[in-house]
């Protein structure tokens, strides 16, 4: 389904947009369109459409990013391959109900960007997706290379009857995404009371205790706080503290992946010790009494105010008042992994780092062949970064050698978030892979510091989420029918727990009541799955 728009009057376009024209066939190429699609197609060269065309695109927007055809990215695409977009813009929350509806009720737009793979396959196979993979083969050079290079990517996007209804967003532009939580403690505090970094959680303990009671910050108020998290958050939540006892938290997810192995996190034999130390410090007020009920702002701003000790984020930057790398460093010291009680050290890792949801073309497209150009230029890494990071000459800048780097942030922006996304559309299905990156991308400050935190917790790290899985559509339905009780359960069962005790009174129920409600079926299905993505 799509529309004439009006005829764009073309603007001065950035020099790279011009080599990218130049690279795929020149500005005169209009190539001959094959003959089974639309005259108005060019299968090479720019423009992709002889005459604009609008398509109706769903656009999953996780950072509430202002209207997108304001975009410097978007109008220059725009400009440059005459496919322009009518957005329907949706958050990440929004998309959970929406979507399904508009499948439901048949009105589909052209494409979506950020839908999930497994949701995408199931629509693929009845029907209202289109199987992506001949176009990709005949249109798509630069999709094509990177599915080679990330054959992960290519694995997981092909469904289970072979076909290809999903092209990935690759992004390999740092290693930050293997592990994606660090954890921190205040060195001022360590200086001023003469301590160290804690080995293990005895001495974790000991340290909070110092931080209570020793006025680290020196004004003479007991208003330290000694430990804090934001309790369910994936990023700055309470996952590290459950690793010294081999598993994690309840609000991470009910499962996760151990040398190939699906295992349930809460029926882990350590999980019964992990709340219970977790109750001992809730109990003695190291642990912050508003862990469970943190907004994001919140927590940031409590951070920013200097009266938390130990704390957690993604890097740390987003937590210190001037939001950069540099007082990140100064504020926080990074604690590695803490031995648990029988000596071993444990950490989470993304199993399909760099690997993110992208395009779904629907049944509804006319032309489904301009949108995979549209988006196979967009695998152009040098266009991949900009799609990402912002435009060339506003966020980033190429120095004399090619390399692609970070321009400062301007003052005028409340932080790099908001200047990040005040040109492009971050989430647009775009693909950079680790072989470009690794000699034409120009790491700032807080990618080489987020590269270090991720070397600290990576040798230790056994545990993975359970996105590297092969489910088909009915195994999806059917864990999804236990999977909404099992995860209420358990996180409420875990909240309850730290801050009243009690789980050895109440443990056998407990597992007893799981079992019921159908987490041994859950396991059968993951395991079926992962064994399908090990090849098993």
């Amino acid at each position: 389904m799509y529309k004439k728009a009006p005829t764009l009057i073309l603007g001065v376009l950035l020099m790279l947009i011009v080599a990218v024209a130049a690279t795929a066939g020149g500005e005169g190429e209009a190539a001959t369109g094959d003959s089974a699609v639309s005259d108005n197609f060019n299968a090479t060269g720019l423009p992709i459409l002889n005459e604009p065309v609008t398509f109706r695109v769903a656009m999953i927007d996780y950072w509430n990013t202002p209207d997108f055809n304001d975009k410097q990215m978007v109008r220059d695409w725009t400009e440059k391959t005459n496919v322009a977009f009518e957005w329907i813009h949706m958050s990440g929350q929004d998309a959970q109900t929406k979507v399904p509806l508009m499948y439901s009720t048949n009105d589909l737009p052209d494409a979506f960007i950020g839908i999930r793979q497994a949701v995408s396959d199931d629509y693929g196979a009845q029907g209202l997706n289109i199987a992506l993979e001949e176009y990709v083969e005949r249109y798509a050079p630069n999709i094509t290379k990177a599915l080679d290079e990330v054959t992960a990517a290519r694995r997981l996007h092909t469904a289970l009857d072979g076909h290809l209804y999903h092209i990935p967003s690759i992004g390999f532009l740092s290693r930050g995404g293997q592990v994606v939580y660090s954890s921190f403690v205040r060195t001022q505090w360590l200086e001023a009371l003469g301590e160290s970094v804690p080995e293990d959680l005895d001495g974790f303990v000991e340290l909070l205790r110092a931080f209570r009671d020793g006025d680290p910050n020196g004004n003479g108020q007991a208003d330290e706080i000694p430990f804090s998290v934001r309790w369910a958050d994936g990023i700055s939540g309470i996952r590290a503290w459950f690793h010294p006892f081999g598993t994690t938290s309840a609000f991470m997810g009910p499962m996760f992946i151990r040398d190939d192995v699906v295992q349930a996190t809460t029926l882990q034999p350590g999980y019964r010790d992990a709340i219970k130390w977790l109750h001992s410090i809730w109990a003695e007020g190291l642990l912050d009494q508003e862990a469970f009920t943190y907004e994001i702002q919140a927590y940031r701003a409590k951070n920013q105010e200097g009266v938390i000790g130990v704390s957690s984020a993604w890097g740390g930057w987003n937590i210190v008042p001037e939001g950069s790398a540099a007082q990140a460093k100064e504020w926080w010291t990074p604690i590695p992994p803490l031995a648990g009680p029988d000596g071993s050290r444990d950490a989470e890792f993304n199993a399909l780092a760099g690997i993110g949801n992208g395009l779904v073309i629907t049944n509804a497209a006319e032309m489904p062949e301009a949108l995979v150009r549209y988006v196979d230029l967009n695998f152009i890494p040098e266009n991949a970064v900009q799609w990402s990071l912002g435009p060339l000459g506003h966020n980033l800048f190429q120095d004399d050698q090619g390399r692609i780097g970070y321009l400062p942030t301007p003052d005028s922006y409340n932080g790099y978030g908001q200047f990040r996304i005040s040109e492009t559309a971050v989430f647009m299905t775009n693909g950079v892979v680790p072989s470009w990156s690794a000699t034409n991308f120009l790491p700032d400050e807080r990618n080489q510091w987020k590269n270090g935190l991720v070397d600290l917790y990576l040798p230790h790290a056994t545990m993975s989420g359970i996105n590297a899985v092969k489910l088909s559509a009915d195994e999806v339905a059917e864990a999804g029918v236990y999977l909404t009780d099992i995860n209420s359960y358990i996180q409420s069962k875990e909240a309850e727990w730290v801050v009243n005790g009690k789980i050895d009174e109440e443990w056998d129920d407990y597992v007893k009541r799981l079992n019921n409600m159908g987490m041994e079926r859950v396991l059968e299905i993951y395991q079926t799955g992962a064994d399908r993505w090990a090849g098993k």
